[in-house]
């Protein structure tokens, strides 16, 4: 007897799950969800063309969906027949540090505390020309140092950017 009231209790369950994501999928294609979206929303434009668009939202209309891109290069449309999907992205990853500063930066660094080391070994020493060595391979290991930080932050900025919700799903 138990056994079947859980079976129907189990049953039940699983049809209102259905009913309400069939609920739920119904409203997905109704493009008043995107207009109705926040200015400065992050979202994700799936295009139909291929791609995607990652933004800030700034406007819809019938026709176009108008975005500025993350990556802040400027303002991005998508028409809306072009329009695959619209999520909205629950984390934004702040702008990313200039690379070859980066690089710059690491290889004076470095270099400087090369010819330092170097020249403070040709002085206890008495030796010539340890700091020029010192130099370059501090420059090298502070260049590929700065390297390894970019990459470590790009990853960490790649794996913050989640999707969150779709808004908008074309059939």
């Amino acid at each position: 007897m138990r056994r079947r009231i859980t079976v129907m209790v189990a049953i039940v369950m699983l049809t209102i799950a259905g009913v309400a994501k069939d609920a739920d999928a119904g409203q997905r294609d109704d493009w008043g969800n995107v207009e109705r979206l926040k200015a400065g929303t992050a979202v994700r434009i799936s295009l139909k063309s291929g791609g995607w668009i990652d933004g800030n939202f700034t406007g819809a209309d019938d026709a176009l969906l108008q975005v500025n891109l993350l990556d802040g290069s400027g303002a991005g449309n998508a028409p809306r027949d072009d329009v695959k999907s619209v999520t909205l992205l629950y984390a934004i990853p702040p702008p990313g540090p200039d690379i070859h500063k980066w690089l710059l930066v690491g290889a004076a660094t470095g270099a400087v505390a090369g010819a330092a080391i170097g020249g403070s070994r040709d002085v206890t020493h008495g030796s010539d020309y340890h700091w020029a060595e010192g130099a370059l391979a501090g420059g090298l290991l502070g260049m590929m140092g700065s390297a390894a930080v970019q990459i470590g932050v790009t990853v960490v900025r790649g794996a913050r950017f989640r999707a969150k919700k779709v808004v908008y799903a074309a059939r």
